[in-house]
């Protein structure tokens, strides 16, 4: 039987899921994870062995470690959480090189494109929520940055019910460092 190694980067329920999928289809394979200390999947049998990470730097380092763990022969790595590939494209996109990713690392920056991916909805048809000005914003809607990736501490998206809360969420953008350009306000469904 073929020797497969794989690393999974992102340790939580999409990763441990993963990783079980894996060891079930290939018995035989080697797994190693590579996620935070408190991901679910860090004790799981589904990995030979899990590598920690909670920073760029951490992941940086797990990834050589993995790697060698692994002996460095053809590693097809998968990136199962947001986090992991928060860091990997700000932060760390040389890792795409060093490892095997079944899509380049292009697609990924495309997809962290939340108005990019709506113009091609658009494009093809597929109908989604209207997007507001902050100056015509009808309530309640839904707010969410809108930078490719990293949104330092904001939340994915957050219901803004009236104008007084939707500028409470532009102060907390701002003290951030984010411009109001930032933020996508879109209607509530």
């Amino acid at each position: 039987m073929e020797n497969r190694q794989y690393i999974v980067m992102g340790m939580a329920n999409g990763g441990l899921f993963l990783a079980r999928q894996l060891r079930k289809a290939f018995p035989e394979s080697r797994i190693a994870g590579i996620g935070s200390r408190h991901d679910l999947g860090r004790h799981s049998r589904g990995i030979d062995r899990f590598f920690p990470a909670d920073t760029a730097e951490e992941l940086r380092a797990a990834v050589g470690e993995a790697r060698a763990f692994l002996n460095e022969g053809d590693i097809q790595a998968f990136i199962a959480s947001n986090p992991m590939l928060e860091w990997l494209m700000e932060d760390c996109p040389d890792l795409f090189t060093v490892l095997h990713f079944e899509n380049p690392a292009e697609l990924y920056r495309q997809f962290a494109d939340k108005e990019g991916v709506r113009e091609l909805c658009r494009s093809c048809g597929v109908r989604q929520p209207e997007v507001y000005a902050p100056d015509a914003v009808c309530f309640p809607a839904v707010v969410k940055p809108n930078t490719k990736m990293k949104t330092l501490g904001l939340p994915k998206c957050k219901y803004v019910d009236s104008a007084s809360s939707l500028e409470v969420f532009f102060r907390k953008t701002e003290s951030l460092g984010l411009r109001r350009e930032d933020v996508l306000i879109q209607q509530c469904v």
